[in-house]
């Protein structure tokens, strides 16, 4: 089995080629329908890219969790 990280972050871009077939799932808790961000996408990518680029862990899983504002676009959060 593969080990599932969750990435608590900004959005993520699943079908980035880096992370292709790597997003076991996602979760929004703010329920937006915002756009992935670079961000997210990037830590993801830190773990477990693939492609060009090998991150630390390449055979985990992630579970996506957006925990920035999605309608602000941004990869920014308060404790609020």
């Amino acid at each position: 089995n593969r080990i599932l990280i969750a990435v608590i972050d900004s959005g993520i871009d699943a079908d980035h080629p880096e992370l292709s077939g790597t997003v076991e799932d996602s979760f929004d808790p703010a329920g937006g329908d915002g756009a992935p961000h670079a961000h997210g996408t990037s830590i993801a990518g830190a773990i477990v890219a693939h492609s060009k680029l090998t991150g630390v862990a390449p055979n985990a899983r992630i579970l996506a969790v957006r925990a920035f504002d999605p309608v602000s676009g941004s990869a920014e959060g308060t404790t609020f």
